[in-house]
């Protein structure tokens, strides 16, 4: 069973060990895949491959961008604090719930 969220391993075209590299590699990757598609005769990607860029997760731009999204809107602080608290449980032996369980074929 893969739970949402859990990584798809995927090598780096390069063979970078840099993260970052691997980062913006992986998503580039995954711009050029078949399963990137509207499924058009014209082929449409849905996605275009991203300009990737890093900042620190407690940066102040985080708040900012929560004040203006929505009280909803994870920082990267309360995003990894739920993912913690998610593995933890599963760790105990809590089973996941119906909507954390990613049914689509790996």
């Amino acid at each position: 069973m893969r739970l949402k969220g859990d990584p798809v391993q995927m090598d780096s075209p390069s063979g970078s060990t840099d993260e970052a590299t691997w980062v913006a590699e992986t998503i580039a990757r995954f711009c050029g895949l078949a399963q990137n598609s509207l499924g058009m005769a014209d082929g449409e990607p849905v996605f275009a491959t991203p300009l990737v860029g890093f900042a620190a997760g407690d940066d102040p731009v985080f708040e900012e961008f929560k004040r203006h999204v929505g009280a909803f809107h994870l920082t990267p602080g309360e995003a990894f604090a739920l993912e913690r608290f998610t593995v933890t449980r599963y760790r105990e032996g809590e089973p996941p719930r119906d909507d954390e369980v990613d049914d689509r074929p790996s």
